[in-house]
């Protein structure tokens, strides 16, 4: 990877113009929008084209690579920012690897220790610790609770008649490539939903599900 090295901040140190940021990043380094800010912690790798917008901080050893965008974000500490990835509002724990191209947003939280792919959208939902979220997935309003995996291209099916309706899953349940959860959902703990499954009802804990999708 070619880029900015690593800046070690000795202290938490604010940042609320583009010109400064660059002095210590690089001619090449990243941006801050009028009237935002960001406060690092520790060591910080920053990429070329990375850009803050509102009030953004930034924990120890973290790397937020190139293209990257941060809008009234909290990154914790050791986690990686993928390329052109957005996060928007939310808050993301300790030791997270998220991107690149992912959109999180609208007060989504992130626990530690959690994958969130490429091209994965998240929004007003809430991951605990250690969940996988394969690429090019849709959670949105939803709680998940530690531990789940959720496969690539699954889909929350969120919105009806104009309302937004909620969505849990419990934890260490996987969730096969290409589900679709129509809310509202309840799905237990240690459940098995199969790939290709369209999850109309509640899924108890330890469940195995298979609910294909009619061709009719």
């Amino acid at each position: 990877m070619i880029g900015n090295p690593a800046v070690r901040f000795s202290s938490p140190t604010e940042f609320t113009s583009g010109e400064d940021l660059r002095r210590v990043f690089g001619s090449a380094g990243p941006e801050i929008d009028a009237g935002g800010s960001v406060l690092f912690r520790g060591i910080v790798t920053v990429m070329s084209g990375v850009r803050f917008r509102g009030r953004c901080v930034v924990g120890d050893d973290v790397l937020i690579d190139t293209g990257s965008v941060l809008e009234d974000a909290e990154i914790g500490d050791a986690c990686k920012i993928r390329p052109y990835s957005l996060i928007s509002s939310s808050r993301l724990g300790g030791r997270n690897i998220a991107g690149p191209f992912c959109f999180l947003r609208d007060q989504t939280t992130v626990g530690d220790d959690c994958i969130v792919g490429t091209h994965v959208e998240i929004a007003r939902s809430r991951l605990g610790d250690g969940v996988k979220v394969s690429h090019q997935a849709f959670i949105g309003d939803a709680d998940v609770c530690d531990g789940v995996i959720i496969g690539a291209g699954v889909v929350f099916c969120n919105y009806e008649k104009g309302k937004r309706l909620h969505s849990t899953v419990g934890e260490r349940t996987v969730i096969g490539s290409g589900t679709m959860v129509i809310a509202p959902a309840h799905i237990g703990r240690d459940a098995v939903i199969g790939a290709g499954s369209v999850v109309t009802r509640p899924v108890p804990d330890e469940a195995r599900v298979i609910q294909r999708r009619s061709l009719a």
